[in-house]
């Protein structure tokens, strides 16, 4: 129980952890371009964050730069403000409840979904990225240098450390969040377990089968002596029916013990 505790603790530092660094990502830089010359003098650089879109600077004012100038496209201001609704939801449900103890099948299952939720909408962003803003602007992922040896200019392209940040945020919080999944699910089919079903197996625990065997040998004794006598007094009438009565009894309760020494073995 102990170590459960102890590994469940420590998945949710994890998860604690990578919340935030999904959450700082969010305002620092995921991809840049830079535009130098051959010197190795800095003519532009362009950088794009996911809540500013791309941010463009001309060290040298020259029309020959603008064809390295990356075009305005960004991810929906939607999804980034999903994403920062969940990422907050998450930390507050992570640093005030227990959601892999709390014993409220509804509680339990809405926390490991809204942490699902939560992985699933970084993940996403991860995905989408390159798609959405990197090769629709003609860019290299994770990044590249193109060489224009026309005017001897050189692209330095590359992730920035904001999309790090977002892959090791997944890394973190996903292993918990699966936890929390897992931990639901078996909550809730353990609380589907019908309450007879469970009377019925205490039932079954609970009856002694070497003294049922001993209360049968008891009776086909005591049966047996009655046959014995019977076929030593001369018959009465109506007695054949009585004999042929305990006949029947007796091979039912022999069927009986044959049965009760099998579940003895099971």
């Amino acid at each position: 129980m102990k170590l459960y505790e102890k590994s469940a603790d420590l998945l949710k530092l994890f998860f604690i952890i990578g919340l935030l660094f999904t959450f700082v990502s969010l305002f620092l830089e995921w991809f840049s371009v830079e535009v130098r010359n051959d010197i190795g003098q800095k003519l532009m650089e362009s950088t794009y964050e996911i809540l500013n879109g791309w941010a463009t600077i001309k060290h040298l004012e020259s029309s020959l730069l603008n064809q390295y100038i990356p075009q305005n496209y960004m991810i929906s201001p939607m999804m980034s403000f999903i994403q920062v609704f969940l990422l907050v939801g998450s930390i507050v449900i992570a640093l005030f409840r227990n959601p892999e103890t709390v014993s409220n099948l509804e509680t339990t299952r809405s926390n490991s979904y809204f942490f699902l939720s939560t992985t699933f909408m970084t993940i996403l962003m991860i995905i989408i990225f390159p798609f959405m803003i990197l090769f629709s602007n003609g860019l290299f992922f994770p990044g590249m240098v193109v060489e224009n040896g026309d005017f001897s200019i050189y692209v330095y392209q590359g992730i920035g450390i904001g999309y790090y940040f977002q892959c090791m945020g997944f890394i973190l919080t996903f292993p918990y969040a699966f936890f929390c999944y897992k931990v639901a699910t078996t909550f809730e089919q353990h609380s589907r377990i019908p309450k007879k079903r469970i009377q019925m197996q205490a039932v079954k625990e609970s009856v002694n089968l070497d003294q049922l065997i001993a209360e049968e040998d008891a009776f086909l004794i005591s049966q047996k002596k009655l046959i014995t006598r019977s076929h030593k007094t001369p018959p009465l009438k109506g007695e054949g029916r009585v004999d042929q009565k305990i006949e029947i009894a007796y091979q039912q309760f022999q069927s009986q013990r044959k049965n009760s020494k099998r579940l003895k073995k099971q």
